[in-house]
Protein backbone atom coordinates (compact mmCIF):
# COMPACT_ATOMS: atom_id res chain seq x y z
CA UNK A 1 0.00 0.00 0.00
CA UNK A 2 1.52 3.44 -0.73
CA UNK A 3 2.93 5.46 1.72
CA UNK A 4 1.32 9.03 1.62
CA UNK A 5 -0.55 11.29 3.81
CA UNK A 6 -4.18 10.87 2.67
CA UNK A 7 -7.37 11.25 3.94
CA UNK A 8 -10.56 9.33 3.34
CA UNK A 9 -14.44 9.96 4.33
CA UNK A 10 -18.29 9.70 2.98
CA UNK A 11 -20.26 12.60 2.45
CA UNK A 12 -23.65 12.54 1.96
CA UNK A 13 -22.96 8.54 0.84
CA UNK A 14 -19.90 9.62 -1.73
CA UNK A 15 -16.74 8.47 -0.75
CA UNK A 16 -13.85 11.02 -0.80
CA UNK A 17 -10.35 10.10 -0.90
CA UNK A 18 -7.69 13.02 -1.14
CA UNK A 19 -4.02 13.56 -0.80
CA UNK A 20 -2.36 15.30 1.57
CA UNK A 21 0.94 17.28 1.12
CA UNK A 22 -0.01 18.83 4.79
CA UNK A 23 -0.82 21.88 2.77
CA UNK A 24 -3.09 21.52 0.60
CA UNK A 25 -5.91 18.44 -0.24
CA UNK A 26 -5.45 16.38 -3.91
CA UNK A 27 -9.02 14.72 -4.08
CA UNK A 28 -8.82 11.70 -6.53
CA UNK A 29 -10.92 11.44 -9.07
CA UNK A 30 -12.37 8.22 -11.72
CA UNK A 31 -8.97 8.45 -13.65
CA UNK A 32 -6.71 7.36 -10.14
CA UNK A 33 -9.00 4.77 -9.46
CA UNK A 34 -6.47 2.08 -8.91
CA UNK A 35 -4.44 4.53 -6.22
CA UNK A 36 -7.76 4.90 -4.80
CA UNK A 37 -8.25 1.61 -3.94
CA UNK A 38 -5.07 0.86 -2.56
CA UNK A 39 -5.96 4.21 0.01
CA UNK A 40 -9.42 2.40 0.75
CA UNK A 41 -7.49 -0.91 1.45
CA UNK A 42 -5.15 1.04 4.09
CA UNK A 43 -7.48 3.28 5.45
CA UNK A 44 -9.11 -0.01 6.47
CA UNK A 45 -6.20 -2.20 8.00
CA UNK A 46 -5.05 1.18 9.63
CA UNK A 47 -8.96 1.32 11.55
CA UNK A 48 -9.07 -2.38 11.75
CA UNK A 49 -6.06 -2.32 13.80
CA UNK A 50 -6.97 0.40 16.26
CA UNK A 51 -10.21 -1.81 16.89
CA UNK A 52 -8.37 -4.67 17.36
CA UNK A 53 -5.80 -2.84 19.42
CA UNK A 54 -8.48 -2.07 21.70
CA UNK A 55 -9.71 -4.96 22.13
CA UNK A 56 -6.59 -6.73 23.31
CA UNK A 57 -6.55 -3.75 25.69
CA UNK A 58 -10.11 -4.24 26.76
CA UNK A 59 -9.93 -8.13 27.23
CA UNK A 60 -6.37 -8.04 29.14
CA UNK A 61 -8.30 -5.60 31.36
CA UNK A 62 -11.27 -7.99 31.64
CA UNK A 63 -8.74 -10.63 32.38
CA UNK A 64 -7.28 -8.82 35.26
CA UNK A 65 -10.51 -8.80 36.94
CA UNK A 66 -11.67 -11.90 36.01
CA UNK A 67 -10.18 -15.84 36.18
CA UNK A 68 -13.41 -18.11 35.43
CA UNK A 69 -11.30 -21.15 36.51
CA UNK A 70 -11.31 -19.98 40.27
CA UNK A 71 -14.65 -17.20 40.38
CA UNK A 72 -16.61 -17.07 43.18
CA UNK A 73 -20.06 -17.77 41.09
CA UNK A 74 -17.83 -20.80 39.37
CA UNK A 75 -16.91 -22.58 42.88
CA UNK A 76 -20.50 -22.80 44.01
CA UNK A 77 -21.96 -23.91 41.24
CA UNK A 78 -19.50 -27.21 41.66
CA UNK A 79 -21.18 -27.69 44.67
CA UNK A 80 -23.91 -30.37 43.83
CA UNK A 81 -26.33 -29.43 46.54
CA UNK A 82 -25.91 -26.10 45.58
CA UNK A 83 -26.64 -26.74 41.96
CA UNK A 84 -29.36 -29.06 42.39
CA UNK A 85 -31.63 -26.49 44.24
CA UNK A 86 -30.73 -24.10 41.76
CA UNK A 87 -31.72 -26.72 39.01
CA UNK A 88 -35.04 -27.46 41.07
CA UNK A 89 -35.97 -24.01 41.07
CA UNK A 90 -38.72 -22.57 38.33
CA UNK A 91 -37.38 -19.10 38.56
CA UNK A 92 -34.62 -20.16 36.42
CA UNK A 93 -34.52 -21.02 32.75
CA UNK A 94 -31.23 -23.18 32.76
CA UNK A 95 -28.06 -22.98 35.08
CA UNK A 96 -24.70 -22.61 33.31
CA UNK A 97 -22.14 -25.96 33.29
CA UNK A 98 -19.13 -25.22 34.79
CA UNK A 99 -15.71 -25.78 33.04
CA UNK A 100 -14.99 -29.46 34.57
CA UNK A 101 -18.71 -30.54 33.45
CA UNK A 102 -18.25 -28.92 29.95
CA UNK A 103 -14.97 -31.23 30.11
CA UNK A 104 -15.97 -33.96 31.50
CA UNK A 105 -18.78 -34.37 28.81
CA UNK A 106 -16.40 -34.07 25.88
CA UNK A 107 -14.24 -36.70 27.35
CA UNK A 108 -17.23 -38.92 27.76
CA UNK A 109 -16.26 -42.07 25.69
CA UNK A 110 -19.59 -42.46 22.87
CA UNK A 111 -20.71 -44.95 20.38
CA UNK A 112 -19.72 -43.58 16.88
CA UNK A 113 -21.20 -44.71 13.21
CA UNK A 114 -19.31 -47.60 12.44
CA UNK A 115 -19.32 -47.79 8.56
CA UNK A 116 -16.92 -46.80 6.29
CA UNK A 117 -14.28 -45.12 8.94
CA UNK A 118 -11.95 -44.83 5.88
CA UNK A 119 -14.05 -41.92 4.38
CA UNK A 120 -12.84 -40.14 7.67
CA UNK A 121 -10.86 -38.25 5.72
CA UNK A 122 -11.08 -34.40 6.23
CA UNK A 123 -9.21 -33.21 9.53
CA UNK A 124 -10.59 -30.09 11.55
CA UNK A 125 -8.84 -27.28 13.63
CA UNK A 126 -9.53 -29.72 16.58
CA UNK A 127 -8.17 -32.41 15.39
CA UNK A 128 -11.03 -34.57 14.56
CA UNK A 129 -11.98 -35.98 11.17
CA UNK A 130 -15.35 -35.69 9.17
CA UNK A 131 -16.38 -37.18 6.26
CA UNK A 132 -16.90 -34.16 3.73
CA UNK A 133 -15.44 -30.84 3.67
CA UNK A 134 -18.30 -29.20 4.35
CA UNK A 135 -19.03 -31.18 7.65
CA UNK A 136 -16.05 -30.16 8.71
CA UNK A 137 -15.79 -26.93 8.27
CA UNK A 138 -18.56 -27.15 10.50
CA UNK A 139 -16.88 -29.14 13.19
CA UNK A 140 -13.70 -26.68 12.91
CA UNK A 141 -15.85 -24.00 13.14
CA UNK A 142 -17.43 -25.61 16.70
CA UNK A 143 -14.31 -25.95 17.91
CA UNK A 144 -13.15 -22.32 17.45
CA UNK A 145 -16.21 -20.87 19.16
CA UNK A 146 -14.90 -23.40 22.00
CA UNK A 147 -19.16 -25.07 21.16
CA UNK A 148 -18.34 -29.10 22.55
CA UNK A 149 -19.64 -31.66 20.25
CA UNK A 150 -19.61 -35.35 19.15
CA UNK A 151 -19.29 -36.12 15.76
CA UNK A 152 -22.00 -39.32 14.59
CA UNK A 153 -22.54 -39.71 17.57
CA UNK A 154 -25.25 -42.66 18.42
CA UNK A 155 -28.64 -41.76 19.35
CA UNK A 156 -31.34 -44.48 19.70
CA UNK A 157 -34.74 -43.04 18.80
CA UNK A 158 -37.69 -45.76 18.33
CA UNK A 159 -36.01 -48.20 18.80
CA UNK A 160 -32.99 -48.02 16.30
CA UNK A 161 -29.61 -46.28 16.17
CA UNK A 162 -29.17 -43.32 14.16
CA UNK A 163 -26.03 -41.43 13.72
CA UNK A 164 -26.66 -37.28 13.52
CA UNK A 165 -23.82 -35.40 12.38
CA UNK A 166 -23.51 -33.04 15.54
CA UNK A 167 -24.35 -33.68 18.79
CA UNK A 168 -24.04 -30.62 20.68
CA UNK A 169 -23.66 -29.53 24.02
CA UNK A 170 -25.09 -26.02 24.98
CA UNK A 171 -21.99 -24.80 26.93
CA UNK A 172 -24.81 -22.42 28.81
CA UNK A 173 -27.83 -24.77 29.29
CA UNK A 174 -26.48 -27.53 29.04
CA UNK A 175 -29.62 -28.70 26.42
CA UNK A 176 -28.25 -30.85 23.60
CA UNK A 177 -28.85 -30.23 19.92
CA UNK A 178 -28.46 -31.79 16.74
CA UNK A 179 -27.29 -30.60 13.59
CA UNK A 180 -27.49 -32.08 10.70
CA UNK A 181 -25.89 -31.26 7.14
CA UNK A 182 -27.78 -31.80 4.04
CA UNK A 183 -25.30 -31.47 1.20
CA UNK A 184 -27.14 -33.04 -1.70
CA UNK A 185 -30.44 -31.14 -1.96
CA UNK A 186 -30.45 -31.20 -5.86
CA UNK A 187 -31.00 -34.91 -5.92
CA UNK A 188 -34.64 -35.89 -6.13
CA UNK A 189 -34.33 -39.37 -4.14
CA UNK A 190 -31.42 -37.54 -1.60
CA UNK A 191 -34.11 -34.77 -0.83
CA UNK A 192 -36.95 -37.29 0.01
CA UNK A 193 -34.80 -38.88 2.40
CA UNK A 194 -33.97 -35.57 3.87
CA UNK A 195 -37.55 -34.74 4.46
CA UNK A 196 -38.26 -38.33 5.71
CA UNK A 197 -35.17 -37.84 8.49
CA UNK A 198 -36.23 -34.38 9.59
CA UNK A 199 -40.20 -35.39 10.20
CA UNK A 200 -38.85 -38.44 12.26
CA UNK A 201 -36.60 -35.88 14.36
CA UNK A 202 -39.90 -33.70 15.16
CA UNK A 203 -42.11 -36.73 15.43
CA UNK A 204 -39.04 -37.20 18.63
CA UNK A 205 -38.58 -34.15 19.93
CA UNK A 206 -36.24 -32.49 18.06
CA UNK A 207 -37.45 -29.24 15.82
CA UNK A 208 -35.93 -26.99 13.32
CA UNK A 209 -34.65 -23.64 15.21
CA UNK A 210 -35.08 -25.00 18.67
CA UNK A 211 -32.66 -27.81 18.98
CA UNK A 212 -32.37 -28.46 15.43
CA UNK A 213 -30.42 -27.10 13.37
CA UNK A 214 -29.87 -27.43 9.41
CA UNK A 215 -27.64 -26.34 7.07
CA UNK A 216 -28.03 -27.15 3.19
CA UNK A 217 -25.93 -27.13 -0.22
CA UNK A 218 -26.10 -28.06 -3.99
CA UNK A 219 -23.21 -28.75 -6.52
CA UNK A 220 -23.68 -25.17 -7.71
CA UNK A 221 -23.93 -23.52 -4.19
CA UNK A 222 -21.81 -24.85 -1.61
CA UNK A 223 -21.90 -24.37 2.16
CA UNK A 224 -21.16 -21.01 3.06
CA UNK A 225 -19.30 -21.10 5.66
CA UNK A 226 -20.60 -17.38 7.03
CA UNK A 227 -23.73 -18.15 7.32
CA UNK A 228 -22.52 -21.41 9.70
CA UNK A 229 -20.91 -19.09 12.10
CA UNK A 230 -23.15 -16.65 12.32
CA UNK A 231 -25.95 -19.55 13.40
CA UNK A 232 -22.82 -21.05 15.63
CA UNK A 233 -23.21 -17.30 17.51
CA UNK A 234 -26.77 -17.56 17.40
CA UNK A 235 -27.65 -20.54 19.16
CA UNK A 236 -24.36 -20.87 21.25
CA UNK A 237 -23.30 -17.24 22.19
Amino acid sequence: MPECKFGCYIDKKKLRVYLNNGENRLYLGRSRDDLVAQLVLRDYCLRKIKELEKEITAGEAYLNLYDEDHSDLTKRLENKKYRKILEASEALDAVPLTNPQIEAWKKEPYEKNPLYPEKLVYRAYDGTFQRSKSENGIASLLAKHHIPYRYECELELEGRSIYPDFTILHPKTGQIHLWEHFGMIDDPVYRRSMFNKKEFYMRNGYYPGVNLITTYETKDHPLDFAYVDMLIRFYFE
